[in-house]
């Protein structure tokens, strides 16, 4: 996608999440100053494909100065619901309000998923192997171009499954990645069960400002369809 911004009737941009009520994207009272979150929907016009629409939210921070505490910063993201904490809100509340987190997009300029030694260090998951059921998240890191990227969230979500599962996308050693650069694109998959995952695609925009982009593909509703 362009680094333009699209914005269908929908979008909203914002320094909060969208629903009405909702806090801030690292609340807690934390003074640091906050990402701009743009959120979009993109609905194929083919009704063949509508069946499965795209969520997207385009993440912008501010530049923080040196010395700024890391663990003050937005950073973990969660594709439920566009929530934005850093770890120091979420190791200050109920543990659980972690396994709900997707990724971390910001700290040491690398996305890293809950398995990721990294990201262990900085949440704390108590009784996680025990008491807690977690959604995994797996990534892969993928040659692909902005423009096929954008045909994908746009025009034909549901193909994000089997790009997934695309043999020539083999990279998921996620552990031994190199911090991002610009132009990097990742696909996830996020396993709840064997019969509820879901499929998506990040795009690091720019490293200055640190702009993201993240793509979920859900099922839509075809307007028409009985029961609709």
């Amino acid at each position: 996608m362009s680094d333009r911004d699209i914005r269908p009737a929908n979008s909203k941009s914002t320094g909060q999440r969208e629903d009405a009520g909702d806090y801030a994207p690292n609340p807690g009272g934390e003074t640091l100053p906050q990402p701009t979150i743009l959120k979009q929907t993109f609905i194929p016009k083919d009704p063949a494909l509508a069946h499965t629409k795209t969520k997207a939210w385009k993440i912008t921070w501010p530049a923080y100065s040196a010395g700024t505490d890391v663990d003050k910063i937005p950073t973990v993201f969660s594709t439920k619901d566009g929530a934005l904490n850093s770890f120091n809100y979420l190791n200050s509340i109920d543990s659980t309000e972690s396994y709900k987190m997707n990724f971390s997009l910001h700290f040491d300029n690398r996305v890293l998923v809950k398995l990721d030694t990294d990201l262990w260090g900085k949440l704390d998951y108590l009784g996680f192997y025990t008491s807690h059921h977690f959604v995994d998240t797996n990534l892969k890191n993928i040659n692909t171009s902005p423009a096929t990227v954008e045909g994908w969230v746009k025009n034909n979500p549901g193909i994000l499954e089997s790009e997934w599962l695309n043999p020539d996308n083999r990279d998921d050693e996620y552990d031994d990645w190199e911090p991002y650069q610009a132009g990097d694109i990742y696909l996830f998959r996020i396993y709840n069960n064997a019969a509820d995952q879901q499929y998506g695609v990040i795009r690091i925009v720019s490293m200055s400002p640190i702009v993201i982009e993240v793509y979920l593909a859900v099922p839509h509703t075809v307007i028409g369809e009985a029961g609709s």
